[in-house]
């Protein structure tokens, strides 16, 4: 069965997360938006997150996401947003 959350966290960016992959992918184009961060119900569960043409990631939005393993942005990305990520989840 597959089990997928969703929602929006910005005014162009949606999330989905895949229960069954463990999987977080945020969609769309902008910055995150939002008060307080809406997939921290998985944050004991996510491992893989794949992040489209985020410009500006929450401060904190993979903090304490301890199984996560794998990053994937777009290319030009790679470089600011992987050293902010993992400055978030490692703390």
């Amino acid at each position: 069965m597959l089990i997928v959350n969703s929602g929006k966290c910005g005014d162009n960016l949606t999330w989905t997360y895949d229960e069954n992959q463990k999987l977080l992918d945020i969609d769309g184009s902008g910055p995150m938006l939002f008060d307080s961060i809406p997939w921290e119900e998985w944050k004991d569960e996510v491992e893989t997150v794949f992040l489209h043409e985020c410009s500006f990631i929450c401060a904190g939005a993979f903090r304490g996401f301890k199984k996560l393993r794998d990053v994937t942005v777009f290319e030009e990305l790679v470089d600011y947003y992987k050293k902010d990520i993992n400055a978030q989840y490692e703390k």
